[in-house]
């Protein structure tokens, strides 16, 4: 036990000493950290330092260039500034020297005017003598300057003789010399605003005086005179005479003029030219002219009792023709005004009451100058005369009987009652507006026209149209009753004339045939026609067939021309009219005359060719006729349908003795 403590305590010293040593050693560690971070600290300050002076040095540099730029840029300045006061004393003094020697000058001219006037006193000089001094010292004078400039320009250059390009010959100036020839300028007298704006108003109003060309041969010859002196007032290139020629022409003439120029690009001139010679041939030819005036003569309409003011538009026409005949070139054409024949063209256009004062007024000329019919400026002071007493406001007088309004009737006229428009699937059966509306859909479509309305049953349709209060015979928009209807009806699907084509029955069943039966009762009992046959069919749908004949036509020294065609007698015509085809056939030429065509349509203003000298013969050459003069007129009916046939005839016991006498249908 004894052995064993001091083992213990040694053990326990080495242990306490081991400790120490550690310990030791980390605070030795410690110190030596702490050092480093010190001297580390120390280099950071250091360095900062360096830094800061581093920056301070290079300010201070900076400041140091910049100024010595400015002390350069200040020397420059004022050296500058020293030379500008130099120049500015040098100006002073030439001013100064300026203002001597122009008083110098005015000194001289007085003593000169002095020394004049005194010896004008003395003894007064020749005018021819001053002024031949005058022109010798201009002379003189440009001489001395013309000398001058060509000293001064280059020795390359030469002055070469200019001659004007429009007058070849004359000799024109140099730019850089003076003409000792040419006349003392004058300056005019007057405000030069005022002359100036007086020329822009001349200038607009010559423009102005221009009117576009209407291509009607009776306005050229006053365009072209007028369009002729602007061009000349202006002094108008050809170029730009060109120009303005295209922009107030017509639509027909500015073509033509378009291509001649087109094809004339490069001489304008002759574009010109070949412009005005088509005018002149297109408008100018006098034959044109009485053409153009006669035609708009025949479309004037007979003027009624009360319509005053049209006495001056046929006033205009008659003093035209009057003015036209005393040119040289149109009296030969207007001659025929001069006799009955062609001043009763124009006589008929007036009322009756002037009729007969120009009769009473023709036969006291006739007696009192024992002439054959008075000349034609006689009827035209006659008619201006009329015109102003009739269209004088101090004899309107009001009318308080109750008038009747007659229908006018002219002598080209032409009435037809078979002339109508045949009924297709894209025309309405009827006249309605101008915008049909569906009364079922309320779109852009007529009741005929509505699938949705055909596809219900008859009675439906009858009760539609009567809860709408529509009409039973047209189904037109207007509402009206079947009895006052005038319109005339075709069904598009059957092409029957006894309903519309929104009552047609494809299919009829047992209730859409009595439906049937009380609609057709409705709707012909109250309905009056003066359709020429009705010929019905087995199926229960009508046949109209109008009076068409097959005939055979051809010129009347010409029998070998002969040509079959269908013919319809139409006893309320006071025409005979044939389709242009027909004159096509046979070769007709001719002007197209208006006449005035009266149909089921209204009354409407034709165009037509005319012909003459034609037979008509039947197609068995049993009967054989000559045809009155033929019109021109494509709005004659073109329906096969209702050409009569064998067939048909053969159906009925009535009309069986009279088919053998129906050609078939060719």
């Amino acid at each position: 036990m004894a052995d064993g403590k001091p083992s213990t305590e040694m053990e326990q010293q080495q242990g306490l000493s081991e400790k120490a040593e550690q310990t030791y050693e980390r605070k030795v560690e410690k110190y030596k950290d702490r050092r480093s971070v010190k001297v580390k600290l120390s280099k950071l300050s250091k360095l900062s330092n360096l830094t800061s002076v581093s920056s301070l040095y290079l300010k201070q540099k900076t400041k140091v260039e910049e100024a010595r730029v400015k002390l350069k840029y200040a020397k420059e300045e004022a050296e500058l500034l020293k030379e500008k006061a130099a120049l500015e004393a040098r100006m002073s003094i030439l001013d100064k020297e300026r203002q001597y020697e122009e008083c110098t000058q005015g000194l001289n001219a007085l003593n000169e005017c002095i020394d004049l006037a005194s010896s004008e006193e003395e003894e007064e000089p020749d005018e021819n003598e001053l002024t031949d001094t005058r022109e010798s010292r201009v002379k003189q004078y440009v001489e001395e300057q013309n000398q001058k400039s060509r000293s001064c320009s280059s020795p390359l250059e030469t002055q070469e003789p200019a001659y004007d390009s429009d007058h070849y010959g004359t000799r024109v100036t140099p730019l850089n010399m003076l003409n000792a020839e040419s006349p003392p300028f004058i300056p005019r007298q007057g405000n030069m605003c005022e002359e100036f704006s007086k020329f822009m108003v001349k200038k607009d109003m010559l423009l102005k005086r221009i009117h576009e060309f209407d291509d009607r041969p009776e306005f050229f010859g006053s365009w072209k005179t007028t369009f002729v002196s602007v061009v000349k007032e202006l002094n108008l290139s050809s170029a730009e005479e060109v120009d303005l020629l295209i922009q107030y022409l017509g639509p027909e003439s500015k073509k033509s003029a378009m291509s001649i120029r087109s094809a004339n690009y490069s001489d304008s001139s002759r574009a010109r030219d070949r412009i005005w010679q088509r005018l002149n041939e297109r408008y100018a030819r006098p034959e044109l002219v009485e053409s153009s005036i006669k035609q708009k003569l025949m479309s004037f309409p007979k003027i009624a009792s009360k319509e005053v003011k049209k006495l001056y538009e046929l006033v205009d026409i008659v003093v035209e023709i009057d003015s036209l005949k005393k040119d040289e070139q149109y009296c030969s054409l207007f001659a025929s005004y001069d006799s009955s024949a062609g001043v009763n063209l124009i006589v008929n256009k007036l009322p009756y009451q002037l009729q007969e004062k120009w009769t009473n007024e023709a036969s006291r000329y006739k007696e009192q100058h024992n002439l054959a019919f008075p000349p034609f400026h006689i009827f035209s002071q006659f008619l201006e005369k009329m015109a102003r007493v009739k269209n004088d406001p101090s004899f309107a007088y009001e009318d308080t009987r109750p008038c009747k309004l007659k229908p006018q009737t002219s002598s080209h006229s032409v009435f037809v009652k078979k002339v109508d428009v045949p009924v297709s699937n894209s025309v309405s059966e009827t006249k309605t507006s101008a915008v049909t509306i569906c009364p079922l859909h309320k779109t852009n479509h007529s009741l005929n026209k509505c699938n949705q309305f055909r596809e219900k049953s008859l009675q439906e349709r009858l009760n539609f149209l009567r809860s709408r209060g529509l009409c039973f015979k047209c189904c037109g928009q207007r509402s009206h009753l079947a009895q006052d209807c005038r319109s005339t009806v075709m069904c598009s699907v059957c092409r029957a004339t006894n309903h519309p084509t929104a009552l047609h029955i494809d299919k009829p069943t047992n209730s859409d045939q009595d439906c049937n039966k009380n609609y057709l009762a409705k709707t012909t009992t109250e309905e009056v026609t003066s359709a020429c046959s009705m010929v019905c069919g087995r199926t229960g749908a009508s046949k109209s067939c109008a009076k068409t004949v097959l005939v055979k036509v051809y010129p009347r020294e010409c029998p070998e021309k002969a040509v079959l065609t269908y013919a319809i007698v139409d006893e309320q015509s006071n025409r005979s009219l044939a389709r242009s085809a027909f004159f096509d056939l046979f070769a007709i030429s001719g002007p197209e005359i208006p006449y005035s065509l009266s149909s089921c349509n209204g009354n409407t203003t034709e165009f037509g060719r005319r012909c003459s000298d034609f037979t008509i013969e039947s197609f068995d050459s049993g009967c054989k006729m000559d045809l009155p003069m033929l019109i021109e007129c494509d709005q004659i009916p073109n329906i096969r349908d209702e050409i009569p046939s064998p067939l048909v005839a053969k159906q009925f016991s009535h009309l069986k003795d009279i088919a053998k006498f129906i050609p078939p249908i060719q």
